[in-house]
């Protein structure tokens, strides 16, 4: 079974939807006197790190080893490793791209030497991070596609067992704040997520939006990973973990 349920429009189509969304809401604040949004305070920012993103990137790999050695799956990521994934792996993706044209990690691991690459803060530590992922299903870094359409992402996980996703969605260089609250779940060896609630600057989140966002959402959070059947998620205060067993190689 596949790990992730991408039934919807692609991401093209999932950028365009919420920058109409967050039009709407600028059209909305240009009323006279309309005060700025206020969101949940759903607690300090997460700290992100080049170490954080890459222990990410470690338990992905360690993950996927050992299903291949027993079948069995089970992966266990903090909030923190996930926002700097998302936060440092973008930035890296940025630089790979416009110093060297590199879609994915595993490129990064042809490369003979890093001429041109030597400014990229922990280069030396990510080719080997992607050397390590030899016969192992292929990871992409965070392209616009994954960055949930929203700068400054962070990805909450709570002990009421949701995911809470916050950051800044950018219409005309203005900036409204964004939050999503999901409950994820595992239906038919899928990871899938139920809407709970979301709001984009003063308005609310359209629900016709939210198989968009989902669907960016899981690919943030696994990297579109597809090596397990999924069968049990559990969400604590700040750890998400999953277990399941391990896909035959295609």
């Amino acid at each position: 079974m596949s790990l992730l349920r991408l039934t919807g429009a692609p991401s093209r189509r999932l950028a365009l939807s919420i920058a109409l969304a967050v039009s709407l809401v600028l059209i909305a604040c240009q009323i006279p006197r309309c005060k700025p949004a206020t969101l949940p305070d759903d607690g300090p920012p997460i700290a992100t790190s080049r170490e954080g993103a890459q222990q990410f990137l470690t338990k992905i790999t360690t993950a996927a080893q050992s299903g291949t050695e027993n079948n069995q799956i089970t992966l266990t990521v903090t909030q923190e490793e996930v926002t700097s994934f998302l936060v440092v792996g973008a930035e890296l993706a940025d630089q790979l791209q416009e110093k060297a044209s590199l879609e994915n990690l595993e490129d990064l691991a042809d490369l003979e030497n890093l001429e041109g690459l030597e400014e990229i803060p922990g280069i030396q530590e990510w080719q080997n991070l992607a050397k390590q992922r030899e016969g192992l299903p292929r990871i992409g870094l965070p392209n616009l596609s994954l960055r949930l359409g929203i700068e400054e992402p962070e990805v909450r996980f709570q002990g009421s067992g949701q995911v809470i996703v916050r950051g800044y969605a950018r219409v005309r260089n203005l900036r409204q704040p964004a939050r999503i609250v999901v409950a994820p779940k595992a239906e038919d060896g899928e990871l899938s997520f139920d809407f709970v609630e979301g709001q984009v600057g003063r308005l609310p989140l359209p629900k016709g939006l939210f198989d968009l966002v989902a669907q960016a959402l899981v690919r943030a959070i696994l990297m579109g990973q597809d090596f397990a059947e999924i069968t049990r998620i559990e969400v604590t205060e700040g750890t998400l973990t999953l277990s399941g067993r391990a896909n035959a190689p295609s």
